[in-house]
């Protein structure tokens, strides 16, 4: 496990609230907020570019943050009943990933490693909270888009495993 947070690990790049909004603005993560909204979001976020190869969190990590892929992809990787890693997703531009650990709080359920150059931002589980206290109208929404996403890769993950259990026998 590691579990030094992400600003140890890697080095932050320096971009203003409005550069880190520019980053968000156009994904489907914020379709829909006005821009003032976008840039309120990004004033809580921090943004890394990190080299290919870059773990950016392991299965059983308990750091609390979620990411924002700007540019680049990063592979999630699951190991299997016989310890083996095995590619569960593929993350790109304007995805989302580790937004579970923001909800419940345990630990990770899988690890997240760059295959390629990566630009993201992040959102601490400080920063969350942050957001909760002092603008819960956005907490609201940034909450509803979470429930929204995990819900739609619930479904996603029910569809595969249907097809997988229908191919067993």
């Amino acid at each position: 496990m590691n579990d030094r947070p992400l600003a140890e690990r890697f080095r932050e790049e320096a971009l203003d609230a409005r550069q880190r909004a520019d980053l968000l603005d156009g994904g489907m993560w914020v379709d829909g907020m006005p821009f003032r909204d976008v840039e309120l979001l990004a004033r809580f976020m921090t943004a890394y570019k990190v080299p290919p190869g870059a773990v950016l969190f392991r299965e059983g990590d308990t750091e609390r943050f979620m990411t924002i892929v700007v540019s680049g992809e990063v592979r999630v990787v699951k190991a299997d009943s016989l310890g083996r890693e095995r590619v569960i997703a593929v993350v790109g531009p304007h995805r989302t990933l580790g937004e579970m650990a923001l909800v419940d709080g345990w630990p990770r359920s899988a690890s997240a490693v760059t295959a390629q150059e990566t630009r993201f931002l992040a959102l601490s589980q400080l920063g969350f909270e942050r957001i909760a206290e002092h603008h819960p109208k956005l907490w609201g929404t940034l909450l509803l888009k979470l429930c929204r996403l995990m819900s739609q890769r619930l479904r996603q993950t029910s569809g595969v495993l249907v097809d997988h259990l229908g191919g067993a026998k």
